[in-house]
């Protein structure tokens, strides 16, 4: 590493920088991702490492990122919507926020790390000071924000006196867009609490019965083998996933998974309240005696299917890059088919004998609940599981009437729309008009022109048009005519409505990230250490690369100097923290 000692201090000649500079950087890159922390030069030490990472790597990437947000025909305007979320950091919250923006390299609505804030107070008016300030930093304006994506804490979306409100004012154009990933969550939480709350202790109690035991999970695989010999059951999920308030997706597969355990469970139980202590052998047998129960069974074979379904339109909804029409279909076919089970078309409330209860429900309480005596726990079953039904739908009436309108504009841009001789949206139809301004007359030319251009033999395409609006506009963007772009004007409008987040589930993920990079073991990691690893880490895994493929750009060699060490003779820099963890 001396080439790259020498470097740093500033003895090389032009000459010197050059190919093998650039593979030191990349034996570097490979250090930090195997985290093998041996001496590596002037690099070996953690506190180089770390200068590297916050003086050279994460200002270069930020540098790109805003350079990519700035430099386009509508200014700042592709940089949307600031996704934002606090969490908990030491005394005092941290603040993290993301925009969006296209990319005219790649094609791609690229989601970015804007940048980590610490707070002293949550309030609205502490929150829209730190967003400004944290805008203006990167040289945006608040006034050409168009979109705000958050949860529905009060602070964040209230009308009066959040953050919200505050930004409607400088921004009147802005639109509220409520995380539909929230929203179809609260509404599973809502629905799931008319069922008996027993289902909720079993999900929560269940789990975490093998938890923390290693012993406890191999006795129950070893009952599991014994009672499903060969091959008959091999892809069956252990009941070893436990709930979570933090994941979306995770109700949905403890409720399956306990179900489809659910003879193997009793059986284990039942030998479980034989052993152990006084307190574990009563807990064993309360779980032991509601797995005995045919109600709970039942309550489970109605739920697991309605659950999973709400859990698969979430899904679809957290990509990055999803089709806003696909959104809306899947949203609206979603609300249809859950109304239509205990509504008729005219609105009118369905009688109980004619309520879609599911076929497998249907099929189960006709063999376990026989008697007379089965009849009346027949009819309470039905009861609870018809109050789920009519909170699900109304829940879902309450929290998605806005974003159903916000999909319904975007999917006008699709190509299948925009393209189509029949129905065709009006060019006043489309989204944002106030993004036109002083291109309005252009783009409505552009618009009307465009439907007749003989896309399908342009060589922008490769020879089919795709059904993805970003790639169809960016490609279209890109189309030239004698040198001109004769519909450059049109396509960054569209592109810039395309960047509109559907959730904030970008900031969860982050979120998960803050936990993997700051653990107990690196516990005085700093506030910009910690920015410059998440940038880095999100700037590679929204691109899809990895470390191995950093490229060096002329900025970071530029930086690579000893100017990078900014801490002062003496002081302890709290970031002498080993950063092998970095893309594990």
């Amino acid at each position: 590493m001396d080439v790259c000692r020498d470097f740093m201090e500033g003895s090389h000649t032009d000459g010197e920088v050059g190919t093998e500079v650039t593979q030191k950087w990349e034996f570097y890159a490979a250090c930090l991702e195997l985290g093998a922390g041996r001496q590596v030069g002037r690099l070996g030490r953690s506190s180089d490492r770390n200068s590297c990472v916050k003086s050279v790597v994460c200002p270069a990437a930020k540098s790109s990122e805003v350079t990519q947000s700035s430099l386009r025909g509508l200014i700042y305007r592709q940089m949307r919507s600031p996704d934002v979320a606090w969490v908990t950091w030491g005394s005092y919250p941290v603040w993290r926020q993301v925009g969006r923006f296209y990319g005219d390299t790649d094609g791609k609505v690229v989601t970015a790390l804007l940048g980590i804030v610490p707070v002293t107070e949550t309030t609205g008016e502490a929150l829209f000071n730190v967003t400004k300030g944290l805008l203006v930093k990167c040289g945006l304006a608040v006034e050409d924000c168009i979109g705000f994506s958050s949860d529905g804490a009060s602070n964040m979306t209230g009308e009066n006196n959040s953050l919200w409100s505050r930004l409607k004012i400088q921004s009147p154009n802005c639109i509220k867009i409520q995380c539909t990933c929230h929203s179809l969550a609260l509404c599973i939480q809502k629905g799931f609490e008319k069922l008996p709350s027993n289902l909720g202790f079993m999900l929560q109690e269940i789990p975490k019965w093998f938890r923390k035991s290693s012993l406890r999970r191999e006795n129950y695989k070893m009952l599991f083998d014994t009672m499903n010999t060969g091959d008959e059951r091999p892809d069956t999920p252990l009941p070893f996933l436990g709930l979570s308030v933090t994941r979306w997706l995770v109700r949905g597969k403890v409720i399956y998974n306990t179900l489809v355990n659910w003879m193997e469970l009793k059986a284990y139980f039942h030998c479980a309240t034989v052993q152990g202590s006084q307190d574990v052998r009563y807990k064993a047998r309360i779980i032991w005696e509601m797995l005995c129960d045919d109600c709970n069974y039942l309550y489970f074979v109605f739920s697991s299917p309605i659950v999973t379904e709400f859990e698969r339109v979430n899904s679809l909804f957290q990509s990055t890059d999803a089709k806003p029409s696909r959104l809306l279909y899947e949203l609206d076919t979603h609300f249809k088919a859950l109304n239509r089970r205990v509504y008729s078309e005219d609105g009118s409330l369905l009688p109980m004998n004619r309520v879609d209860f599911g076929a497998k429900f249907t099929m189960e309480c006709n063999k376990l609940l026989t008697d007379k005596e089965g009849a009346d726990r027949r009819l309470t079953l039905q009861k609870r599981c018809h109050d789920m039904l009519r909170e699900l739908v109304a829940q879902v009436k309450m929290r998605l009437p806005e974003n159903r309108g916000l999909f319904d504009s975007l999917s006008k841009l699709s190509p299948h729309s925009v393209l189509s001789q029949m129905n065709r949206p009006a060019f006043s139809d489309l989204p944002f008009p106030y993004l036109l301004e002083d291109s309005l007359e252009a783009c409505e030319e552009q618009y009307r022109k465009i439907i007749f251009h003989p896309w399908i033999n342009e060589d922008v395409f490769n020879g089919g048009i795709p059904e993805e609006p970003v790639q169809f506009w960016f490609s279209v963007k890109k189309y030239q005519e004698e040198g001109k772009r004769p519909y450059e004007q049109l396509a960054s409008y569209a592109l810039s409505c395309l960047t509109t987040p559907v959730s904030n589930a970008v900031v969860e993920r982050i979120f998960s990230h803050v936990n993997a990079v700051k653990t107990k073991v690196r516990n005085r990691m700093n506030l910009k250490l910690l920015e410059s690893v998440l940038r880095i880490r999100t700037t590679l895994i929204m691109s899809g690369g990895c470390c191995k493929d950093l490229k060096i750009t002329p900025s970071m060699l530029d930086k690579f100097s000893q100017d990078m060490y900014e801490h002062k003779r003496g002081s302890k820099d709290s970031d002498a923290e080993n950063l092998g963890a970095l893309y594990n």
